[in-house]
């Protein structure tokens, strides 16, 4: 994880630029500004559906957010996010670190994306890791379906990745070995 630098501590933001987390925001507060610490606590409470409907703007200030060391004391809305995530179906592997550094000393692992088609509207979930050089117009972090049945998350190497759907047997993963 990144760090926050003490000018993003002091940055605030204006609910009305991203929309998700206004209406996250909404009857929580009557502020028009939030700081960094606000906006943590705000999208901690965003569903997988939020994350669709972000725009690339918002979803930029959100990876963000989620890429940077939380403020201290302010680790339970990080945590509150992984809670939802797992209650969600989508599971984290207990050992994850360590299977990623082994996948990384692999010939055969190279970086790229993690792709996901949903067999309810066709469409593919493209993600790609934030560590990863991507194409321009590349979703890093989770992407989703047009339909928002499927969310898919790139562990970073191509063709391995995380996935959560709503309905079982609705998705198939797409083989780019």
């Amino acid at each position: 994880m990144r760090p926050l630098g003490v000018e993003s501590l002091m940055m605030t933001y204006l609910l009305s630029d991203y929309p998700v987390l206004a209406r996250l925001a909404a009857g929580r507060t009557t502020a028009t500004r939030l700081d960094v610490r606000a906006c943590r606590r705000l999208y901690a409470l965003a569903t997988a559906a939020d994350l669709g409907a972000m725009g690339p703007e918002e979803r930029g200030l959100y990876d963000s957010l989620a890429a940077s060391e939380p403020v201290p004391g302010s680790g339970g809305p990080i945590a509150a996010l992984q809670a939802q995530v797992r209650a969600d179906g989508f599971r984290r592997m207990a050992d994850e670190k360590a299977f990623m550094d082994d996948l990384s000393g692999e010939p055969d692992m190279v970086p790229g994306p993690f792709r996901v088609k949903c067999l309810l509207c066709g469409d593919v979930a493209e993600s790609w890791h934030r560590d990863c050089p991507a194409p321009a117009k590349a979703r890093i972090g989770v992407a989703s379906c047009a339909c928002g049945n499927v969310s898919a998350d790139s562990m970073g190497f191509l063709g391995y990745g995380r996935i959560l759907s709503r309905q079982p047997d609705s998705f198939e993963v797409l083989d780019l070995t």
